[in-house]
């Protein structure tokens, strides 16, 4: 069973969730049904696209808005069931990043692919370390209203999710997901 423990990073301006892959098995209060809204910019990481330093080999990002009701809401992708990667499994909007473009570049062009729009501002918000490589930068933004027509990828969904722990949502996913909700800005991953 995976275990979840929170933990200080060098400087204590962070903190890391430690996870591992046979299971989420989080206490439940480690982590709250619904996440909280809006986020607050001092919990992000800083620079969309800081200089220097390595760069991850894909780019994903958090959607997130308040429902007509004012409950939290997540906009998730549904995988088809033929992906290669998490089948049938819901994951945040993303993907590789090419060679040329920096991860801020990636999200722009991997949102307008799937979903035929691209958010607002984003904000770096949580670094995937997947058995100790840098896997991923999980940007966070608002999601588009119900004003916005949303025309997604062939053979993807779009799903409306308002629990960061649904079991659908893929193991990686729901990590990041985890600790972002919990205002953590590093998911690691055994």
């Amino acid at each position: 069973r995976a275990r979840a423990h929170g933990m200080a990073v060098v400087g204590g301006a962070a903190r890391a969730v430690i996870l591992t892959l046979a299971g989420l098995g989080l206490h439940p209060a480690l982590l709250r049904r619904t996440f909280p809204l809006p986020r607050s910019p001092a919990r992000m990481l800083g620079p969309a696209d800081p200089p220097g330093g390595p760069l991850p080999p894909y780019s994903c990002v958090i959607l997130s808005r308040r429902g007509e009701d004012g409950a939290p809401q997540l906009l998730l992708e549904k995988r088809p069931h033929t992906s290669k990667v998490a089948p049938g499994k819901l994951t945040c909007f993303g993907g590789k990043r090419e060679p040329h473009e920096s991860p801020l570049e990636a999200i722009r062009r991997e949102c307008l692919e799937e979903l035929g729009w691209t958010p607002g501002p984003l904000e770096r918000a949580v670094d995937l370390h997947v058995g100790g490589a840098l896997t991923a930068w999980f940007y966070a933004a608002e999601a588009p209203g119900d004003d916005v027509k949303l025309v997604f990828e062939e053979g993807v969904e779009g799903v409306w999710v308002s629990a960061v722990d649904d079991p659908r949502i893929s193991p990686w996913h729901r990590a990041v997901l985890a600790a972002w909700a919990r205002g953590e800005n590093m998911a690691l991953v055994d």
